[in-house]
């Protein structure tokens, strides 16, 4: 619940996440620009948004109590064989990244 400007409270309406975090990288750049701060910099101040975003959702939404609690899984060593074959499978994807020119121009 909220208090409006007449004094009433109101329910609060609730924004989605992606609007949330639209509305604070935008702050964040913002800042930075008034900050005179080159690319680079804003980069690392959006890096820190992103770090405490996720440092609440894992503080908020952590269970307690579950055997994966608080494991963090790195290369070579916790992982399951099932998440190694997906790993390795994954790091043979053939990336392509070229970009492609669409015309209205019929193929010759």
């Amino acid at each position: 619940m909220k208090v409006n400007e007449k004094g009433k409270t109101v329910k609060a309406k609730k924004i989605s996440f992606w609007k949330h975090v639209d509305a604070e990288l935008k702050k964040v750049h913002l800042a930075s620009i008034a900050d005179g701060a080159n690319k680079k910099t804003c980069q690392e101040k959006q890096t820190i948004f992103f770090a405490a975003l996720l440092d609440a959702d894992i503080q908020a939404y952590t269970q307690v109590g579950t055997e994966y609690y608080g494991c963090v899984y790195r290369d070579g060593g916790t992982l399951t064989a099932n998440q190694c074959i997906g790993e390795e499978a994954a790091g043979e994807f053939v990336v392509d990244n070229s970009r492609t020119l669409v015309t209205d121009e019929p193929d010759e």
